[in-house]
């Protein structure tokens, strides 16, 4: 969607302070949003004006200092390479990192090791696709057959079985696109324990009946999954690995 202007601005309130990018767009909305390295992003129609922004933001102070305590918590955790000796969690299991070299690149998990076949291991492009082709594999196996479980618990019998993808996502553990039929998993879901793997795939499914979070919605998935609300609050407090890489 095309800018139509973008301009830096500064926003306090008592002790909250801050500078964010307002851009004006051709949507309906106020839109916010914290990017990961602390960045406020604000999008809004063209006829919005600044202190129509600074209401909206007076608004959300809230989910603002939140947002950004959590954000700057992230920014002073190490940033991992996949270097040997590392440890990277995989479904909530630590495993240290170990290279080895070789001519077919992959990568797999044993007796606590989390083995990356490289053909050169100084090239940190090289470990971090080995490292999304592992996480891929194993989001496939294991919540490709966790939704076929669940799904007859949840939808009716004439929804049929929801067509299932994977990609890497940074702020959302799954989508549900309720018109096409399918779901579409964050592979970051690998680095979790399993338990929050249900609840993602529980919360995706309930998404076909109830297409918000309304009220509706979560006596729904409460019906599916009784300790949601628990498990969402303890996932808030999981820590994700961050690479070097990452933006």
């Amino acid at each position: 969607m095309a800018i139509k202007t973008a301009k830096r601005c500064s926003f306090a309130l008592g002790d909250l302070q801050f500078e964010y990018l307002w851009e004006r767009k051709s949507v309906k909305n106020l839109n916010l949003r914290v990017k990961a390295g602390g960045e406020v992003l604000v999008s809004t129609p063209t006829h919005v004006s600044e202190t129509q922004v600074e209401r909206f933001l007076a608004a959300k102070t809230d989910f603002l200092r939140r947002a950004l305590v959590r954000m700057q918590a992230k920014a002073v955790e190490p940033q991992l390479a996949l270097e040997v000796g590392e440890r990277i969690p995989i479904w909530g299991v630590l495993h240290t990192v170990v290279h080895q070299k070789a001519i077919r690149r992959g990568a797999f998990c044993e007796n606590g090791c989390l083995v990356l076949c490289l053909r050169d291991p100084t090239d940190a492009g090289e470990r971090k696709r080995v490292l999304a082709d592992l996480l891929r594999t194993e989001c496939v196996r294991v919540l490709t057959p966790l939704t076929a479980e669940i799904a007859p618990a949840v939808l009716p019998v004439e929804q049929g079985m929801p067509r299932v993808e994977f990609r890497q996502m940074k702020s959302r553990w799954g989508s549900c696109f309720y018109k096409q039929n399918r779901i579409c998993y964050s592979t970051r879901l690998a680095f979790l324990p399993p338990v929050y793997a249900r609840l993602v795939v529980c919360h995706e499914l309930t998404h076909f009946l109830h297409h918000d979070h309304s009220a509706a919605f979560y006596g729904q998935l409460g019906t599916v999954l009784p300790q949601h609300k628990a498990l969402r609050a303890q996932l808030k407090k999981e820590k994700i690995p961050r690479f070097t890489w990452d933006k």
